[in-house]
């Protein structure tokens, strides 16, 4: 059975798709190893990692390899990509439709009397996962818990399973860390401009379309190693034309693109001009701020002389008395001049490195990460404390907290009262206590705290006893007993007062009862 053409209209980079391995450009060594991975699945044996992570730039033939690979084995695909919803509820359907057992298949994928195929789970651009969350009433299209299902995913499956990342840090980060030790990881590599037109060539023979080697070669220069890209600026460059020349490529513009930030370290390190390794940091989406912190992280670790450390150092100095400039005056034109400091640091080599290590995250960052929740509770806290004092959260931060923290330790009804009056929570009081009172003792103070706060707001019945009938009526019986020592002291026979007068003080009484 002979394929139908594809449609003239179908964009090339489909259209021209490898149809398998062989056809993959430029990646034969990761090509070779994932044969090796995909034949232990093919013999019934499952690999200790059933997971494989495709990692590199984009448009280098990721994506292209996995499915060539399932055409040139007859499995089955499966596929989640960034259009699609990759929480934990979407990639366990993913994983009930056939991960765990080799006899569930999709009903387009059975034949009576066949042997079920294997099947290929690929989750394409799997380090960009948004750990969000959907609007009240929307459909949920977040990543919410897209990596803890993912790592389920590999360790429950009985299936193939391809992760495509262009950043392997973004999937094995945080709760993806488990997939280093499920997965193996293949590597493929920036393709070569001589390999991107070798194959800008070939897709022209198929179209029919004439060109000058000039501008395929100029094409290549500019995909920067983007196969994918190359093929699209190919495509649009022979609309309507039956060849094309190297003015052509003007009409193309100019392509933005953003590196990650391992990369950005590894070409401000190692270009030998200044405006290559500025154009390094200003390809980043990071903030100067936050590439000063990853230079400065990785510095010596590039620059092993002293002497050239030495001079990274200073011109990391001048950075952040420019970036501080920019803080303190909102004068962002000194940004230029930062950036401009830190390109140099890679010029600062004159020795040769010694040894060699990878790129590391910047602590200060991690501390960050790690102290938010702390960091939080402190400012509530002196935000709360603040209101009760009448005074700045800064001064109860710098100057009363410790001072707080010893009078609750040492006296709990204080502590009690504290909360109750600041509108404390336990975790306010935890962060307070720093460690020095148990969790027994935490709660109890708490507890103590509701009561006075309970007696405090509850409103007076003046219906029961102790209400206002009985402040009046202990009123009166001073007042009668006043009024008793003030006619004896003015009556010393001790005759009775007259008989209206009784009455008139009589009715006054009743007035005032019933009022």
């Amino acid at each position: 059975m002979v394929d139908s053409p594809p449609p003239k209209d179908l964009e090339w980079i489909e259209k021209h798709r490898p149809k398998g391995l062989n056809e993959i450009v430029g990646q034969g060594k990761a090509i070779s190893e994932m044969r090796e991975w995909a034949g232990k699945w093919s013999l019934n044996r499952i690999p200790d990692r059933k997971g494989l992570i495709l990692d590199g730039d984009p448009g280098v033939g990721k994506t292209s390899a996995a499915l060539a690979l399932a055409v040139e084995l007859g499995w089955d695909v499966s596929e989640l990509n960034a259009s699609d919803a990759r929480n934990v509820e979407a990639i366990r359907s993913l994983i009930s439709r056939g991960s765990q057992s080799r006899d569930i298949t999709d009903v387009d994928g059975f034949e009576v009397g066949s042997e079920p195929k294997m099947k290929l789970f690929i989750l394409d651009e799997a380090d960009n996962l948004h750990e969000g969350s959907a609007r009240s009433g929307e459909l949920d299209m977040s990543d919410r818990g897209g990596k803890q299902a993912i790592v389920e995913l590999v360790r429950m499956t009985r299936h193939p399973v391809i992760l495509i990342v262009n950043d392997l840090y973004g999937l094995t980060k945080g709760s993806g860390s488990a997939l280093k030790g499920l997965c193996m990881t293949l590597k493929f590599r920036r393709l070569t401009a001589v390999s991107v037109a070798k194959r800008l060539a070939q897709i022209c023979a198929l179209e029919g379309v004439g060109y000058d080697d000039m501008v395929l070669r100029g094409l290549a220069d500019r995909a920067e190693g983007d196969l994918r890209s190359a093929v699209g600026d190919l495509q649009m460059l022979c609309a309507g034309r039956r060849r094309i020349v190297g003015s052509d490529i003007s009409s193309l513009g100019f392509r933005d693109t953003k590196e990650n930030i391992f990369k950005v370290m590894e070409r401000v390190f190692h270009f030998r001009s200044l405006k290559g390794s500025r154009d390094a940091l200003l390809s980043s989406d990071l903030t100067p701020d936050q590439l000063l912190l990853w230079i400065g992280e990785n510095v010596h670790t590039e620059l092993t002389h002293p002497e050239d450390l030495e001079y990274g150092m200073e011109l990391l100095s001048r950075a952040d008395v420019y970036l501080g400039r920019v803080r303190r005056r909102q004068n962002y034109k000194l940004w230029g001049y930062a950036n401009d400091m830190m390109a140099s640091v890679g010029l600062a080599r004159r020795h040769k490195r010694s040894g060699y290590s990878p790129y590391r995250f910047p602590n200060y960052l991690k501390a960050m990460a790690r102290t938010k929740e702390s960091r939080a509770n402190l400012k509530e806290l002196s935000m709360l404390l603040g209101r009760l004092n009448h005074t700045s959260a800064r001064s109860i931060k710098d100057d009363a907290i410790f001072r707080y923290r010893e009078m609750i330790v040492q006296d709990r009804e204080l502590a009690a009262y504290l909360v109750a009056d600041a509108g404390l929570s336990l975790k306010h009081l935890k962060y307070l206590a720093d460690g020095r009172l148990s969790e027994k003792d935490l709660r109890s103070v708490i507890k103590e705290a509701e009561e006075i706060r309970k007696a405090h707001t509850s409103p007076i019945d003046l219906s029961t006893a102790g209400g206002l009938s009985e402040f009046y009526d202990d009123e009166a019986g001073a007042e009668d007993s006043e009024a008793e020592n003030d006619h004896v002291s003015s009556n010393p026979q001790g005759g009775d007062l007259e008989d209206n007068d009784d009455e008139e003080s009589s009715s006054s009484q009743a007035t005032l009862f019933q009022f």
